[in-house]
């Protein structure tokens, strides 16, 4: 039995009492904590707060629905009915695009380009199909085969060459050539085209021969192609090195200067794409803006109605209190301001992805609030059957309880419908209103109002009846969590009582131990004083030192 309490004690002064001291405390803490969290949502029930808040939300969120349907229809329209396309071949036109008959359709000189393509296509003959016809040239290219008379305007005011030398003035780069090149036809006007084909830097003259040979063929081609006996035209003609070279140079100058004479057009028509995209992304950003200041207003509206609602429910309320309110309101609005601004972000998003792919994602957006609000109200009704708590319910509680939460779903999904139709309906009467959202604006506030007031006076009735049942489980849980506190109290003070009991017997351990280890020192000290005298000298001394350690 005495080794048993030996053990018993050791373990007891090996136990950490401390650490279970604090560790009682620390729960003590979380278990009053607890308890102000059930005693909040106990105060909370059957309030205002819990029964506009939700519809006031899908009031908002049908608004910004409805705003970004607004602006990204304003865009397409302002836009020139097209949707948003900030790539370049939208904006920009190329000289490849405009060959093919494909024109920079958000452009606003999209219709130039296309009269410049028409104007070059009537240069060309065409079957009766209406497909131009081809041919294929000396040089085994294929080109499109022109009208009688395309080259008149080209060869009017040309320059003559001599007959007493027997030289032609030559187009060095051909009309034909002029006529068929998208480039030159894009970048420059009829007009121009002709006087650069019969500027001095495009004359040469040469031998008629020669000219006649060449005919449309570039310089290039005429020179390095043979004719279908297998003879080039220097073998043809003559044409010694020196002249071949001069040629060469007169082609490459001609066509340097061709490039020279297009670049005005061309920088025009780069600028023109540069401007036409900046237009639309200023556009499209306007309206974003627009939206994201619309939003914000709503989410500030969204604040003040659900004060508005619990001034209405108040007992007694007079003027003054109202103001209360709306400062209320706008506490909490600036409170949220990071939320508010998302959703904002969201509503500009909305009106990018709508002004892009058109108003089928608004009406995706609307059908994915509704479903969202539907399921959201059956899942809630599942959630509630499903409670272990609400199992044990009566029929007609579990019934009150769903029917509160079926009448908040219809009033959500109501609240948007009712916000469309009164904002379209303000708009028929008064057109004006559509102007900034204006009529989306005074639509959310009585929509808001309205299925607000009338989803708490629904179910205000059935709140009467669940909320005594509410409550009193919640005073049942506030007792529960009390005991639970006191005993975890009981616990402390067992606790810091065993850590007192132990330390004073540390104390009562420590003293004697203290008492002992003196006895034994004094006993020590007597033996030395009182044993036999030494008899010699050296015993003597030995017994004068054994004296002298005691002092």
């Amino acid at each position: 039995m005495a080794n048993e309490n030996v053990l018993q004690n050791e373990a007891i002064k090996d136990f950490d009492f401390e650490a279970m001291e604090d560790l009682i405390s620390q729960q003590l803490e979380d278990q009053i904590a607890d308890l102000e969290v059930i005693k909040e949502q106990r105060d909370k029930i059957g309030t205002p707060e819990s029964l506009v808040n939700a519809v006031i939300d899908a009031a908002v969120e049908g608004f910004n629905n409805n705003i970004a349907q607004q602006f990204g229809a304003d865009f397409i329209r302002d836009n020139g009915g097209l949707n948003l396309d900030l790539s370049r071949d939208a904006h920009f036109q190329t000289v490849d695009n405009f060959a093919d008959g494909k024109f920079a359709e958000h452009n606003p000189h999209a219709g130039e380009y296309q009269q410049k393509h028409e104007a070059m296509q009537s240069n060309f003959e065409k079957e009766a199909q209406g497909n131009i016809r081809y041919h294929t040239d000396r040089s085994g290219k294929t080109k499109e085969s022109l009208v009688k008379g395309a080259r008149t305007p080209y060869d009017k005011n040309r320059p003559s060459g001599t007959t007493e030398r027997g030289t032609d003035m030559d187009h060095t780069v051909s009309a034909g050539e002029l006529m068929r090149d998208p480039a030159a036809n894009l970048y420059m006007s009829e007009d121009a085209r002709i006087a650069f084909a019969n500027s001095p830097q495009n004359l040469n003259e040469i031998n008629s021969a020669w000219n006649r040979s060449k005919g449309d063929l570039s310089m290039e081609d005429w020179l390095n192609h043979p004719n279908a006996n297998g003879q080039t035209p220097k073998e043809i003609w003559g044409i010694t090195d020196d002249q071949e070279k001069a040629l060469r140079k007169k082609d490459n100058e001609a066509r340097q200067a061709k490039q020279n004479a297009e670049q005005a057009g061309k920088d025009e028509i780069e600028e023109q794409g540069k401007a036409s995209r900046r237009d639309e992304g200023v556009r499209i950003l306007k309206g974003a803006g627009k939206a994201v200041l619309m939003s914000l207003l709503a989410g500030f509206v969204k604040e003040v109605l659900k004060e508005m609602i619990i001034w209405i429910k108040e007992k007694g309320r007079k003027l003054n209190t109202l103001m209360d309110h709306f400062k209320s309101a706008l506490s909490n609005f600036i409170r949220n301001l990071k939320e508010n601004l998302f959703q904002s972000m969201r509503t500009a998003v909305t009106i990018v992805v709508t002004a892009i792919f058109g108003e089928v994602v608004t009406v995706i957006n609307k059908a994915i609030t509704f479903l969202k609000q539907s399921w959201k109200t059956v899942k809630d009704v599942m959630t509630y059957m499903k409670s272990p708590n609400h199992k044990r319910e009566s029929s007609v509680e579990m019934m009150s309880g769903i029917s509160k939460i079926v009448v908040m779903g219809l009033a959500t999904v109501g609240t948007i419908a009712l916000s469309e139709v009164v904002g379209k309906g303000l708009v028929a009467v008064f057109p004006a209103l559509a102007v900034g959202g204006i009529a989306d604006m005074i639509g959310l506030l009585i929509s808001g109002i309205v299925m607000a007031i009338i989803s708490t006076l629904i179910m205000r009735q059935i709140d009467k009846f669940i909320d005594n049942k509410l409550k009193e489980e919640s005073s049942k849980a506030i007792i529960a969590k009390q005991n639970e506190i006191l005993n975890l109290q009981k616990q402390q003070i067992a606790v810091v009582t065993q850590v007192e009991e132990i330390r004073k017997n540390q104390i009562i351990n420590n003293i004697d131990n203290r008492h002992k280890e003196a006895n034994r020192i004094t006993q020590d000290g007597l033996d030395k004083i009182f044993a036999p005298v030494p008899e010699s000298k050296d015993s003597f001394e030995a017994l004068q030192a054994d004296l002298e350690s005691l002092l």
